[in-house]
């Protein structure tokens, strides 16, 4: 692996009051998974938690 510097992949502004929080991402490169499969999988176990009695 190169030494190089690596531009972020995706950069947020959020602003609160006076401050601007700047949030920079980077995705893994060999990834297979899309946004989307990954969204998924977070919603599927939304809906297990909610099926659990007593939770």
């Amino acid at each position: 692996m190169t030494n190089t510097t690596r531009l972020p992949d995706c950069v947020t502004e959020v602003r609160m009051g006076n401050t601007v929080l700047t949030v920079s991402g980077y995705f893994k490169r060999d990834a297979t998974a899309t946004a989307a499969d990954k969204m998924a999988k977070v919603l599927e176990a939304e809906i297990r938690c909610q099926q659990r009695p007593g939770l």
